[in-house]
């Protein structure tokens, strides 16, 4: 349990979480100081959260590597997925991923930060639905309209993975 010490600045905070789950904790101590990476790993570990309370088995790799941030058995099969979160303010605001992994087992989570909202989406879809920006490195674009497009993938993961 983090040490109400932590959050003597805001005891609110400490009251209202002090009993969830100890990742969410860490989630939350993370958040009051958070920056990019901070706010990735937030993403990750409410995830990873969402998954086990729904029987799923989540694991993070050690490090990142080739852009993995959850591993996830379920049913006996193993998929892989990268987390992307934003703060989204605006139907204009976007996810930007570098050359994204393709292929049955692979996903993209985008994650909003202020709705909490996920969407769980196979990335070979993904990769027909979202714009394409080529140079040195391919990174392909999803806007909210794009998001807006995917909706039965929001919120969805029990339908989602096989």
């Amino acid at each position: 349990m983090i040490s109400s010490h932590y959050f003597q600045c805001n005891r609110n905070i400490y009251n209202k979480f002090r009993k969830t789950h100890l990742i969410q904790q860490v989630a939350i101590a993370i958040m009051i100081t958070s920056n990019s990476l901070q706010k990735g790993k937030i993403a990750e570990l409410t995830i990873a959260t969402r998954l086990l309370e729904q029987d799923f088995e989540p694991y993070l790799p050690i490090v990142d590597i080739k852009g993995i941030d959850l591993i996830v058995k379920h049913k006996n099969h193993y998929y892989e997925l990268q987390v992307k979160a934003r703060k989204v303010y605006k139907d204009k605001d976007t996810f930007i991923i570098q050359d994204l992994k393709q292929g049955p087992n692979y996903f993209l989570v985008c994650y909003d930060l202020l709705k909490k909202d996920a969407w769980y989406i196979p990335t070979h879809i993904l990769a027909k639905k979202a714009k394409i920006v080529q140079g040195k490195i391919r990174w392909l674009v999803i806007t909210s309209q794009i998001l807006n497009e995917l909706k039965e993938y929001k919120n969805n993961f029990q339908n989602t993975f096989i």
